[in-house]
């Protein structure tokens, strides 16, 4: 990762001052929302992305919200993270398969040992590879488990 050039910190604390003049003077204007993006190493420096408005019937943030507190995340996926039964796993060597579903630029970032590398847009094409090295990763006689790993966890 690059350092941060110094008049970056800079930029962002006037923009903040220019919010907070704006909030101080009552200077609301009619303009959309939109989120400022800023890059002092990327052309254009600054890109700015409109976001919808506020929608009155939003479960979250609507004139009647419905949802008040946040979700027990792991009872609604009804799994915890796996990365300490991952880690225990590998320690013990027990023969597993480990796919990787990310693309391959993705992969090439950074990739576990041992991984199969087969981008989900591959998958069915690929199943064949995937069944044999699963065979690769049967211990006594039966397929003792697998994992699939993905950028965000959407698709495993």
């Amino acid at each position: 990762m690059a350092p941060i050039p110094s008049s970056v910190p800079g930029v962002i604390g006037i923009l903040q001052a220019l919010e907070a003049i704006k909030i101080v003077t009552d200077m609301k204007g009619a303009d959309p929302p939109s989120l400022l993006l800023f890059s002092a190493d990327r052309t254009p420096s600054f890109r700015s992305i409109r976001l919808r408005s506020r929608k009155p019937d939003c479960a979250v943030c609507g004139d009647q919200p419905m949802i008040r507190e946040l979700i027990d995340y792991v009872e609604f996926c009804g799994s915890g993270a796996l990365d300490k039964s991952y880690a225990a796993v590998r320690a013990s060597s027990t023969p597993h398969l480990l796919l990787d579903v990310r693309e391959p630029v993705q992969f090439d970032i950074c990739a576990l040992e041992g991984s199969m590398p087969v981008p989900l847009k591959e998958l069915e094409g690929r199943m064949e590879a995937v069944k044999e090295k699963a065979k690769e990763s049967e211990g006594n006689g039966k397929f003792m488990g697998g994992e699939i790993l993905c950028i965000l966890g959407k698709q495993s």
